[in-house]
């Protein structure tokens, strides 16, 4: 179903002629828990102006053809399939990569992609002539991200050998591994000591228990996180929430993707493991190094007790948003 931003409940009142005139703007097959309400173009460029009205269209069983002339803006999210649709208006979207757009059934959406049709990109893709960054993690770090950083690092910071010592060794939290990311890893290292698994993807462990005790809690217990992205993607500057969540928990992250140089301006990459899924001597080298910080508990402690975002972290995020904000707007041609 198409739904109208209501105006009026935060204040502004309108009426069908001032409807008329507005910009109408579309967010396109998110995905199904989207709220576009929450969303940062919503929140940063149009949630405060009355001249745009904002609607979505979450599904693709929803969409209509007849109805896309209307729109002035359509952000095109990554569960698009329909061929039709997106061949006939990529012209007037802005793609939102948010998810691996070449595996998810999406084929259609990346040979589009591979065209260069789309007015503009957005989200985890490098900077370029046509496109701005916007990863993932942005999003998880939510609006207070300064609070949050300066919290895990001063939990880092001020954590005990003892208390260290109480933690567990490593978990992993996935429903699949479709793009063979995980699975080689996950055994390898299983050899060194048992990898707790709530969700579907190697499961020993209640997903009960797990909801009851909540995601946060349960990752902060342990080290190791195992946390790669779900695919071996071909698309630069592919990096979502995935390496933050672990960090965010005081995890040392084992984790395979592709930071670009703006990422290695926030995250200390000397406090991460990274491997390459299919490469069994990347895989031998990551286990190796795992088995001798676990043989050593006090290596391993000074190991995790290392920054986990750098001292340029905060400027370079405020200055990503501030590019994400200012190339949207520029493209929309809003002051």
């Amino acid at each position: 179903m198409i739904c109208i931003a209501n105006l009026e409940n935060i204040g502004i009142k309108i009426n069908k002629l001032d409807i008329k005139y507005m910009k109408k703007v579309l967010f396109l097959c998110y995905y199904s828990g989207f709220n576009h309400t929450e969303h940062i173009l919503y929140k940063k460029i149009f949630f405060d102006s009355t001249k745009y009205s904002v609607y979505t269209i979450k599904f693709h069983s929803e969409i209509r053809k007849e109805k896309f002339e209307q729109f002035d803006f359509i952000f095109c999210g990554c569960f698009t399939r329909n061929k039709n649709i997106i061949d006939k208006y990529s012209n007037k979207m802005y793609l939102d990569i948010l998810e691996p757009i070449e595996f998810r059934k999406n084929d259609n959406t990346f040979s589009i992609y591979k065209k260069d049709t789309f007015l503009g990109y957005m989200g985890c893709i490098p900077y370029g002539p046509k496109s701005v960054k916007y990863p993932l993690y942005f999003e998880y770090m939510g609006d207070n991200r300064t609070e949050k950083i300066n919290e895990i690092q001063n939990y880092i910071k001020n954590i005990n050998f003892e208390e260290f010592s109480n933690k567990q060794f490593c978990y992993l939290i996935n429903r699949h591994d479709n793009g063979n990311t995980r699975t080689a890893i996950f055994q390898k290292l299983s050899q060194i000591e048992k990898i707790i698994c709530p969700s579907k993807l190697f499961n020993n462990y209640s997903n009960e228990e797990f909801e009851e005790e909540g995601t946060n809690n349960f990752r902060k217990r342990f080290i190791f996180s195992i946390c790669p992205e779900n695919f071996i993607t071909t698309l630069d500057g592919y990096v979502t929430e995935k390496i933050y969540m672990a960090l965010s928990n005081g995890n040392i992250p084992i984790y395979y993707g592709k930071l670009d140089e703006i990422d290695k301006k926030i995250f200390n990459i000397n406090r991460i493991l990274w491997f390459n899924p299919i490469d069994e001597q990347s895989i031998q080298e990551t286990y190796e190094k795992v088995l001798e910080l676990v043989k050593d508990k006090q290596k391993l402690f000074e190991f995790y007790k290392q920054p986990l975002f750098l001292e340029t972290a905060i400027d370079t995020l405020d200055a990503m948003e501030n590019d994400y904000i200012n190339t949207v707007k520029s493209w929309l041609n809003i002051d």
